[in-house]
């Protein structure tokens, strides 16, 4: 997948997708002057919560370092002075390994001034949940 979206969301951040399945990378749209500066999309991986997701049952509470990674990615955006919308397949509030899913809220909790919106694309049907 990192060969079909490097166009989108640069080298460095495909090659972080290519070996861990997250990325970040500065969200730029012209258009909108005030997230043209000081805004990074980040993408995680929730599919390593999945409870249907069996490869977790060895790395159940922070596979691939990826909430560790986040936390820092989040503390350097606060340090800037910068913002962030964060975006994945299937919402970590439903169907998530506990202990993932629990530092996942606990991290967009100490960092809601600083994370803008989470966007999910997994019911297949339009639909909006407020957490």
């Amino acid at each position: 997948m990192a060969d079909y979206w490097v166009d989108f969301i640069g080298n460095d951040a495909a090659a972080t997708y290519r070996k861990f399945g997250y990325y970040s990378t500065e969200f730029v749209i012209e258009d909108f002057r005030r997230l043209t500066r000081r805004t990074k999309l980040i993408g995680i991986n929730t599919l390593t919560c999945s409870v249907t997701n069996f490869g977790i049952l060895k790395a159940r509470f922070d596979p691939a370092d990826q909430l560790g990674w986040l936390e820092r990615e989040l503390t350097q955006l606060e340090l800037d002075g910068w913002q962030a919308i964060i975006m994945g397949h299937m919402p970590p509030f439903l169907d998530c390994a506990q202990a993932w899913g629990i530092r996942y809220r606990a991290l967009i909790e100490r960092f809601q001034h600083i994370v803008r919106t989470n966007l999910f694309g997994y019911s297949h049907r339009s639909e909006i949940s407020i957490v």
